[in-house]
């Protein structure tokens, strides 16, 4: 039983946390949406949804650890948790669509730090990791998405420096 009472990444009311946080989110979502279908002149919201599946403690759920086959334990379940984070994502972003609300949404994915190393985390081909300052523990990827992406950035990619605080102002 993959939801057993055994399985550390479930706490004591038998979740995990990253899917109560992704359930909160998706329900912000709709509740957005419902004012807006009540009152098309309602205010725009804003969502920060920073998820922490990937950071420590190094667990998930048995289900997520089961897609993964490999010789390291740990590199197993770093990457059923990534697997979270990608499900996670796609819960928000269908959420925003299936509300018809993906057309005036700016989705913006980013992380704060490279992976952790030795806990199952890669930044190959960058040296270093979450807690340096060499390149794989400050250079991350970003997507931005959404309906309001103008045409001629959507698919566009740069290799332009930026930090997690640019955001605010950018966004503005």
């Amino acid at each position: 039983d993959l939801h057993s009472n055994n399985d550390p990444a479930l706490g004591q009311n038998g979740t995990y946390s990253g899917w109560l946080y992704n359930s909160k989110a998706v329900g912000v979502i709709k509740a957005a949406a419902q004012r807006k279908r009540s009152d098309p002149n309602s205010a725009p919201f804003f969502l920060n949804y920073w998820l922490h599946n990937t950071h420590a403690p190094i667990e998930v759920p048995a289900e997520y650890k089961a897609l993964y086959n490999t010789s390291d334990d740990t590199l197993n379940t770093f990457m059923g948790m990534v697997s979270a984070v990608d499900q996670a994502v796609g819960n928000v972003t269908d959420a925003l669509k299936t509300n018809g609300l993906w057309n005036n949404t700016l989705l913006i994915y980013t992380h704060d730090n490279g992976a952790p190393l030795g806990d199952g985390g890669s930044n190959y081909p960058l040296r270093g990791g979450k807690n340096s300052n060499f390149e794989g523990g400050v250079r991350v990827p970003a997507i931005v998405s959404g309906g309001v992406l103008p045409l001629d950035r959507r698919g566009a990619a740069t290799n332009a420096l930026f930090h997690v605080s640019d955001w605010s102002p950018t966004v503005m």
